[in-house]
């Protein structure tokens, strides 16, 4: 039997799955956070308390996998909770654009968190609502969470950033204590250009009301940025002052280098946000679990690029046909579940979407796409109540909903 805990926090992914074997469970956690303007009536510090005594066997709290899909902070913020110090966990898995060994992985973060500093930055001297700061601070470096997943918890665990190598489809794994499952790595790819390419075509999109698209090309994703003015600038001493701890895995070629990152106008200042939110995205770490006749399929906020090159694969494209779980993309985003994926999961399968409503992204989840869903499979929401006459359940508080598959 497999349960799959989806937590209720709002607009943010924390997902407990736990399989039934014979000596003891096998639990694995993907992701624990919350976005700031999407919080639910659930604090994630009470979230966290929750996921501690869920796994916690005569005293002693434990996690055979966490793996964490992204650093946005509606992913990760949870970690920055220093109970997490008390748990022992068998290891910990985060994408390869996370690999502080990885020189061209620590360009491409130093890109990407330079950028979200210029742009913070820049909201401080705008009118713009508090929302916009928020959606831009959600890509900062989340220092204090990444801290713990790359170096915390009890039992020293091993980290793994994955896929190793650019194969489609690598060597399924078998993590500890899984011994009735594997788990397949299916991206992030290693092709910048699979990264980059961020918004689907309107073929390949559910959607209501179709606003104008951001040209994802034009946002730098490995390539150093082009300059801007000196005020959105952060030089090499800055950087080191504000992250220590990430700064330290800096290769040699970067250090003394002066990194500059901003924008022109409130449009350009927008289009930035959206463009550097959906770059990080497609760093999603995207796995599936297969246990049995089961296949869970958990993509983080994968958008365009890894989902076409994961259906363009024979290899790939036959695992997503076995799904009987899918947790939708992106908090059911029009960007984060393309049609030619929903036309692929064709057998009878239940999908869960992770998401609260935001004021300023009023069509998350995407209407469309939910009706399509809700066509094809069973779905359900974690801040709504369960369908009828289904194996799905709701804490009494409603800080959780669970999907068992026997």
């Amino acid at each position: 039997m497999i349960r799959i805990r989806m937590y209720n926090v709002g607009f943010g992914d924390c997902i407990l799955v736990t399989v039934d074997q014979p000596d003891a469970p096998w639990r694995m956690l993907v992701d624990c956070g919350v976005h700031a303007s999407g919080m639910s009536a659930h604090s994630i510090a009470s979230v966290v308390e929750a996921i501690i005594t869920e796994v916690t066997t005569d005293g002693a709290p434990h996690l055979d996998l966490i793996v964490a899909t992204h650093r946005h902070r509606d992913h990760v913020s949870g970690f920055a909770d220093p109970r997490w110090a008390a748990v022992t966990v068998g290891e910990v898995w985060l994408p390869w654009t996370e690999d502080p060994a990885d020189e061209h992985a620590t360009a491409l973060r130093l890109t990407q968190q330079t950028a979200a500093r210029g742009i913070t930055s820049a909201l401080a001297a705008t009118s713009l609502p508090s929302g916009i700061l928020e959606a831009a601070m959600n890509s900062l470096t989340n220092e204090a969470a990444m801290v713990t997943l790359q170096s915390g918890f009890a039992g020293a665990p091993p980290r793994r950033y994955l896929p190793v190598n650019g194969a489609a489809l690598p060597a399924p794994a078998r993590p500890p204590g899984l011994t009735a499952g594997l788990i397949h790595i299916l991206g992030p790819s290693h092709d910048p250009a699979v990264l980059r390419h961020m918004e689907p075509p309107a073929s390949e999109t559910y959607r209501s009301i179709v606003p104008t698209a951001i040209d994802s090309d034009s946002i730098p994703v490995v390539a150093r940025p082009t300059p801007f003015p000196a005020a959105l600038t952060l030089n090499q001493a800055e950087y080191e002052s504000q992250y220590p701890i990430l700064a330290k895995a800096l290769p040699k070629a970067t250090r003394g280098r002066i990194i500059n990152i901003g924008v022109t106008g409130e449009q350009d200042l927008l289009a930035t946000i959206a463009g550097l939110d959906n770059a990080i995205n497609n760093t999603s770490l995207i796995i599936t679990l297969e246990v049995g006749d089961d296949v869970l399929l958990l993509p983080g906020d994968a958008q365009w690029g890894p989902w076409q090159a994961i259906l363009g694969n024979a290899d790939t494209l036959a695992l997503i046909n076995r799904t009987t779980f899918y947790k939708v993309s992106h908090h059911g985003s029009y960007n984060g579940t393309p049609k030619s994926l929903v036309t692929k999961l064709d057998r009878k399968i239940t999908a869960g979407i992770s998401v609260n409503r935001v004021t300023q992204w009023p069509k998350i989840p995407e209407r469309a796409l939910v009706d399509q869903l809700n066509r094809q499979m069973t779905i359900f929401q974690t801040n709504k109540p369960p369908p009828p006459k289904t194996n799905i359940s709701q804490a009494s508080d409603g800080s959780w909903i669970e999907l068992t598959l026997d």
